[in-house]
């Protein structure tokens, strides 16, 4: 039985890597400050792909180029997955700037590949916090307030 197993998995991890959601285009939105993770990944997260890059659509070239990690736009605030598992693949983006914003292909040559548009918006205002603790005293104040008026 462990012989057929071990047979299974060695059969199976020479198929190779087949990316995850071949060929299909993903949208994901993200905002500007924040970081995001551009997911692709091998079906089995253990299979290594022979090859494969990262490129983004360059609309004054019409065409994708490979990402430049060590260019001005993009040192520092990018990182690659697959050191902590081979099958994974996802690109994480931290700092995010409007100008990431786009088109992006995960290409895993013979694995196939995944397209991902990113949006990238304004930050959230976040509302002002006002303590409960401090509403629930004001709202005390005027209940007591209007009681005490009525009394008199």
């Amino acid at each position: 039985m462990q012989v057929w197993l071990c047979l299974l998995f060695v059969l199976h991890v020479a198929e190779g890597c087949s990316l995850t959601g071949r060929g299909q285009t993903q949208s994901i939105t993200a905002h500007r400050g924040g970081s995001v993770l551009l997911p692709c990944s091998c079906t089995e997260l253990r299979a290594k792909p022979e090859t494969f890059t990262w490129t983004r659509y360059n609309q004054n070239r019409k065409g994708y180029e490979r990402i430049p990690i060590e260019s001005d736009q993009y040192r520092n605030r990018v990182q690659l997955f697959n050191d902590h598992s081979p099958g994974n693949l996802s690109l994480l983006i931290s700092h995010l700037t409007e100008e990431d914003g786009g088109d992006y292909m995960c290409d895993g040559v013979k694995s196939g590949y995944t397209d991902i548009r990113l949006t990238v918006e304004e930050p959230l205002v976040p509302l002002p916090f006002v303590p409960y603790a401090l509403v629930t005293v004001i709202i005390l104040h005027i209940v007591v307030a209007v009681i005490y008026c009525r009394t008199k």
